[in-house]
């Protein structure tokens, strides 16, 4: 990480005094990767936002945002891919990769043993217009409810999952445990899933 943050020193300095040089882009662009690689790429957007003559639209930062928790993602590095997962849709709420940043923040979240949080974010994807993840975040809502004998909620998971199933295999998941989840409460509601 000191050689990151060295390079970061020199591309800083070129960027801030050499601005009518054709060493500018090129620090610029040395500035993105380093501070992509470090998982932090609103420094360098607060950089760019301070260049008088230099601009980024709305729509580069949300991508260059969204593909820097990404790659880090991409690398294991779960731990950094959460906290630019959360400032991507801390700062682009609307975005064009919410849906994509909430399912991979999520599998970071489980893969660092926060499944509250990963619970959380299934179910923003479950209350998402856009239907992309919608079945895997049903599919773990539904076997996390029924883990946690929560059977109400597991219940409600399933029915849902029971309408958007794309295979065979999780369909037939939805009504063994549909038949089982109202078997003791109600059992005209359980034959119909038999």
């Amino acid at each position: 990480s000191e050689k990151i943050d060295l390079a970061i020193d020199n591309f800083l300095f070129v960027v801030n005094n050499y601005q009518k040089t054709k060493y500018f882009k090129e620090a610029l662009s040395g500035l993105q990767s380093a501070y992509a690689s470090i998982g932090n790429i609103q420094k360098y957007l607060e950089v760019v936002k301070s260049l008088p003559e230099f601009s980024i639209t709305e729509a580069e930062q949300d991508s260059l945002m969204y593909n820097t928790a990404f790659m880090k993602f991409s690398e294991l590095d779960y731990m950094i891919a959460r906290s630019a997962f959360d400032s991507y849709l801390e700062r682009f709420p609307k975005g064009v990769f919410v849906d994509d940043a909430n399912y991979y923040n999520a599998i970071s979240a489980l893969n660092l043993k926060d499944t509250a949080s990963a619970v959380n974010l299934y179910k923003k994807l479950v209350a998402s217009t856009s239907l992309s993840y919608h079945e895997v975040a049903l599919k773990f809502l539904a076997r996390k409810a029924y883990a946690s004998k929560d059977f109400i909620e597991s219940n409600r998971y399933y029915e849902k999952l029971l309408a958007c199933a794309s295979s065979n295999s999780i369909k037939r998941e939805a009504l063994i445990r549909l038949m089982i989840l109202n078997e003791c409460s109600d059992m005209r509601v359980a034959v119909t899933y038999a």
